[in-house]
């Protein structure tokens, strides 16, 4: 019971002292996964929004074709129409019909999948900091725990001066606590290690796989409506 009270009073005494280095590095991770995936956010919204004006754009061009043919009936553009879609590949309303739904279909799947990227390491992120970051505290308390019984028994070998009927029990408690303290301290330092490791790899890695991605939606919708724009100019 003692041992449970000490370490609510640790736990009080982590979460209202920031000043201590571990529990600032266990703040700055947590700063550090909140800002990416703050990040990761805003680009999600980014591609989605190109995502859904692309699907938006797709069904328009849909029944505006719908509504052509309508139009058409019983006029001598009906029998066009008919015609060229009958023609084989080589007719140029085919061709330019079935390479406009190509591209289309190829930017769909495109954003499809660069959202789904980004979806991933979103769930990896929220995955590692919901299991690590608890994980740190609780070995912080450990280390806390037996970092205070150990000075506790420092003391009191200070104290008891040239009384040898203590002095080995003193000793053999002094030594179980400095093996339990370093036991503590490095599983921490591991726990610790491997969150610096994956804030390196998410922050160097990831965003040079997502930076191309990047720039490869705006590129890809830049020529898209460069094509459009064209294609109104020329017809």
């Amino acid at each position: 019971m003692r041992k449970l009270r000490l370490k609510e009073k640790l736990k009080a005494s982590i979460n209202s002292n920031p000043t201590s280095k571990a529990t600032s590095d266990i703040s700055k991770y947590i700063k550090e996964l909140k800002d990416l995936q703050q990040r990761l956010n805003i680009l999600g919204k980014a591609v989605k929004f190109h995502y859904d004006t692309l699907s938006k754009r797709t069904k328009v061009r849909s029944k505006t074709i719908k509504k052509l043919g309508k139009l058409a009936e019983n006029t001598p553009l009906e029998d066009y129409i008919s015609n060229s879609m009958k023609a084989p590949y080589s007719a140029y309303s085919r061709v330019s019909s079935n390479m406009d739904l190509r591209t289309n279909k190829s930017l769909y799947n495109f954003f499809h999948d660069v959202v789904m990227y980004v979806d991933e390491w979103r769930n990896l992120i929220n995955k590692f900091a919901s299991l690590t970051v608890p994980q740190m505290q609780e070995f912080l308390i450990e280390v806390d725990h037996y970092n205070s019984k150990l000075n506790f028994w420092e003391q009191r070998n200070k104290d008891m001066g040239k009384k040898e009927k203590f002095e080995g029990m003193v000793k053999d408690k002094l030594k179980r606590n400095k093996i339990k303290l370093s036991i503590a301290q490095k599983y921490y330092d591991d726990a610790s290690a491997r969150c610096a490791l994956f804030m390196k790899e998410v922050t160097e890695r990831a965003w040079v796989d997502l930076l191309p991605v990047v720039v490869k939606v705006i590129e890809m919708d830049a020529n898209y409506h460069g094509k459009l724009i064209c294609t109104k100019f020329v017809n």
